[in-house]
């Protein structure tokens, strides 16, 4: 409950501050290191992977408040909708990248996995804030494992 009550404050602290501006450093490095003839490739690979890894934790999780902004995309996200995003983000990594596309999406899925767990025992469900968290999460971690595998 302490948790969530920080979140719900609209005014950011000295610590999500500092991860903010680690995460932007991060993303600035990971980009100005790539080789220029997969930068475009793995720009793609990283929104849609991180897009699908919302669906993701919008369907495994419920929501951790009574209320909020991120509620209903929590309660009408289906696995429906899960499965036609997993199809689609698996078909534009094995297009775009090939066999390495496809060690990088079984790779960063388990991340993904593992953190929406995380979340999830440790809040209860995801949040709006959480369910931000793991896009930027993703991201990153498309931008590492591309930088790397190029």
């Amino acid at each position: 409950e302490k948790i969530l009550s920080i979140m719900r404050d609209a005014r950011i602290g000295a610590i999500g501050a500092i991860g903010i501006t680690l995460l932007l450093i991060f993303k600035f490095a990971m980009l100005s290191n790539f080789p220029c003839n997969s930068m475009f490739k793995t720009l793609i690979l990283s929104c849609v992977f991180s897009r699908w890894a919302q669906v993701y934790g919008c369907v495994s999780c419920e929501y951790a408040r009574q209320a909020g902004k991120g509620k209903n995309f929590i309660k009408y996200a289906s696995k429906n909708e899960l499965m036609i995003a997993g199809l689609f983000t698996f078909a534009v990594f094995a297009l775009l990248a090939r066999t390495k596309g496809m060690i990088i999406f079984a790779v960063s899925t388990i991340v993904i996995f593992l953190f929406v767990r995380w979340i999830k025992k440790r809040l209860g469900g995801m949040t709006g804030d959480t369910v931000g968290a793991v896009n930027e999460t993703a991201e990153a971690l498309i931008l590492l494992a591309g930088l790397v595998i190029s």
